[in-house]
């Protein structure tokens, strides 16, 4: 699976580690959303692609704004 213009692209995915158990546990997961009209023939679901200019906003600790964020969750 690839942009049909063949620029780069990214999941949505959570990380998170937690240091309360011995040793600590690290996790993660994809985000996903409805599926688009070229993945609905596959399934109903499909991970959150991020477009090239949403990667840095996506990563940023420091963006606190869920609605922004929220934003960059629907099919593309």
């Amino acid at each position: 699976i690839r942009m049909k213009d063949g620029r780069l692209f990214a999941f949505a995915g959570l990380w998170e580690r937690w240091e309360t158990q011995e040793p600590a546990l690290e996790t993660c997961a994809l985000l996903t959303t409805t599926s688009n009209d070229l993945m609905k023939p596959i399934h109903h679901r499909m991970p959150v692609i991020l477009p090239e200019f949403a990667f840095y906003s996506w990563l940023n600790p420091d963006l606190h704004n869920p609605m922004y964020l929220t934003g960059l969750l629907q099919p593309i």
